[in-house]
């Protein structure tokens, strides 16, 4: 096996980690009463207000998607639109009070099971996985960041 089949191997078990991983965090989400989409877009406003067009870029969906997606978040009062001060013809979509709340909940129960299944590893696995993670989040920061991600 030569270096490029090594590292295509590495690449599918990296993608089918990611793969079980978010699995496992919608299975929480269907507990927490929330998508995985609905609290993505939610983490998405959590530095502050978005255009449509902004929301719909930064998840990666139609701009028609994400309307639907806005409109049932705004329904049941998670997320308001708002004029931009600006441009009274801009619309910004914001969090409110109480969908920062549910994001809240939400992330915190997602990361409650995750502490849980890391309390079976051991000290060094705990290091070898928090360097592995500070590796692909170094390479999904730089993919996204580049023409690539694009």
């Amino acid at each position: 096996m030569n270096s490029n089949d090594r590292l295509v191997d590495l690449a599918a078990e990296t993608r089918e980690s990611i793969r079980l991983s978010v699995g496992m965090l919608r299975r929480v989400d269907h507990v927490s009463g929330i998508t995985t989409s609905q609290l993505a877009t939610l983490n998405a406003l959590e530095d502050g207000p978005l255009t449509m067009s902004e929301l719909a870029e930064a998840k990666d969906v139609a701009q028609p998607t994400m309307s639907q997606h806005v409109s049932r978040l705004e329904g049941w009062g998670h997320v308001r639109r708002v004029s931009s001060p600006e441009d009274g013809r801009l619309v910004r979509v914001e969090l409110t009070q109480h969908g920062k709340e549910v994001a809240e909940k939400a992330n915190r129960a997602r990361d409650v099971v995750v502490a849980t299944a890391l309390e079976q590893l051991s000290d060094e696995q705990h290091s070898a996985l928090h360097e592995g993670i500070s590796i692909l989040r170094g390479l999904a920061e730089q993919f996204l960041d580049s023409d690539q991600g694009t």
